[in-house]
């Protein structure tokens, strides 16, 4: 019997082959799941990967902490019949740096006031009141990356309160600049917060004078912007609009100076180093300073002396052409009004031109051509 099996198996050899071929095709199925597997789990792994990069780019990012305070990032409602703009919060927090005493910074919260960056190569707007006043003090920055840098010179502006810092040391982020126009009663700004956020500020005037009955020189910016002073501010911070772009620079509490007075300075400043102002060199008051029973109320600059002093200055173009208690009521086309100022009006002409004065003399109106005296503010530099 068993020899009788064996020659079962033996006599056809293809035997055992047509029973392999007659069996299913298991094999590939196990490849092709396999397969299937692999593609689900590289699936999983780039979505993984996708949003491990979005959670670590967001870090980049910080998240503002400020409390006490109204604090947006994102869009913001921009005024009726415009569009939603998205503030600039990431160039602005790294434009804005802090001021500090060089010789005695130990903390952050050592800083004297604020600053923003106006140039790449190292050019910062700041206000006097915002560097350090000791005998023997140094100003210095501290940037966005914590890094203490040394000012080599500080160029005052004979006009306004402003002072420009050259860093040479400092690469930052800049941003825009807009002058005086679109602003308006309500307007939103925004100034940054310690922690990168933004504080809402709302612009209560297009401008206001700092004490309006007193004398003014023609050496003397004038305009003021005051907005809401809900949220404390430090002294230099700037305010931007919807668009990100740096309007004004906080003085004090509720009021700011606007850049018109800065965007005038930079041609002078940027080519000597130095803030050079046009200048009539004449003392006087603006008509919108106080009230009188005439027609041209709240027009014009009347020329007065001081207490103690003279209405003229020795260089005055007008010495020998006005008298005081006239009254000048246009530069060239320009009326003077309450929102336009003699001196800041002067600082729209190239340095040393020669304007045409209207003026009203014992009721007679005359016009007078001059040339402008030129006022260039110190400039100091540190070692």
């Amino acid at each position: 019997m068993a020899q009788r099996k064996q020659h079962e198996r033996t006599s056809d050899p293809l035997k055992a082959l047509r029973q392999i071929m007659a069996r299913p095709l298991v094999a590939p199925v196990p490849r092709a799941g396999r397969a299937g597997w692999m593609l689900f789990t590289g699936a999983l792994a780039l979505i993984a990967g996708i949003v491990g990069g979005l959670v670590g780019m967001a870090f980049l990012f910080p998240v503002p902490q400020t409390s006490g305070a109204q604090v947006i990032i994102g869009r913001v409602a921009a005024r009726e019949g415009g569009s939603d703009q998205f503030p600039a919060l990431a160039p602005l927090a790294a434009a804005v740096v802090d001021i500090v005493d060089i010789h005695d910074a130990v903390a952050l919260a050592d800083r004297h006031g604020r600053g923003v960056v106006l140039t790449s190569d190292g050019w910062v707007a700041t206000l006097r009141t915002a560097l350090p006043t000791a005998r023997g003090s140094a100003p210095g920055i501290v940037a966005r990356d914590r890094t203490l840098h040394a000012v080599t010179e500080v160029a005052y502006d004979p006009m306004s309160d402003l002072a420009f810092l050259r860093v040479p040391t400092l690469s930052a982020t800049v941003v825009p600049i807009r002058d005086r126009d679109g602003r308006y009663p309500g307007m939103p700004l925004f100034a940054p917060t310690e922690d990168a956020g933004l504080v809402l500020v709302r612009l209560r005037a297009r401008s206001v004078r700092e004490q309006p009955a007193a004398l003014q020189s023609s050496d003397r910016w004038g305009s003021r912007l005051t907005f809401d002073g809900s949220t404390p501010l430090i002294r230099g911070t700037p305010l931007v609009d919807e668009d990100g772009a740096v309007v004004a620079l906080v003085l004090a509490d509720d009021v700011a100076l606007p850049v018109d007075a800065m965007v005038t300075a930079l041609a002078s400043l940027f080519r000597d180093g130095a803030v050079t102002r046009n200048a009539l060199g004449v003392m006087y008051r603006d008509r919108s300073a106080f009230i009188v029973d005439d027609t041209d109320a709240g027009q014009g600059a009347i020329i007065e002396a001081p207490p103690r002093g003279r209405a003229f200055t020795a260089s005055s173009p007008l010495r020998e052409v006005l008298e005081e208690g006239d009254r000048i009521i246009a530069v060239g086309d320009d009326p003077l009004t309450e929102r336009r100022f003699l001196e800041e009006i002067l600082q729209e002409y190239p340095l040393g031109a020669v304007i045409t004065l209207s003026v009203l003399a014992e009721g007679e109106a005359a016009t007078h051509t001059v040339t402008l005296t030129k006022v260039t503010g110190e400039t100091v530099g540190y070692p």
